[in-house]
């Protein structure tokens, strides 16, 4: 899928609810928790960008997706994956640096009220 993420951009698409076309900008994830797959839509009639889940629309892709080469297109992969399995394990590493702080607190404060005693 991600493969099919970056071949789609720059190509056009007819979305079928709302009968106009777009042409594809933009392709990233967005790490909050769980990874979301986001394209950066325009519509063609100049409106201002729109952020979407293509998973979650339908549309028609004008043109031949099959013949488009993306340049290191494995690499973009490997940082998509990288970066999708990263959200939470930066998280975690948030979370752990929270407790660690919290435990460092801790023995300060019982250190200063032991020297204070």
């Amino acid at each position: 899928y991600l493969h099919f993420c970056h071949r789609i951009i720059g190509h056009r698409i007819r979305d079928f609810r709302s009968e106009k076309e777009y042409e594809v900008k933009s392709f990233e994830i967005y790490t909050l928790g769980l990874p979301i797959p986001i394209h950066t839509v325009m519509a063609t009639d100049g409106e201002a960008t729109e952020s979407w889940v293509l998973a979650n629309r339908t549309y028609h892709i004008l043109g031949d997706l099959a013949a488009t080469n993306v340049a290191q297109l494995e690499l973009k992969v490997a940082f998509n994956i990288i970066q999708a399995l990263s959200g939470d394990y930066m998280a975690s590493l948030e979370q752990l640096q929270e407790r660690l702080d919290g435990a460092e607190a801790a023995k300060i404060s019982e250190a200063t009220l032991a020297a204070a005693l």
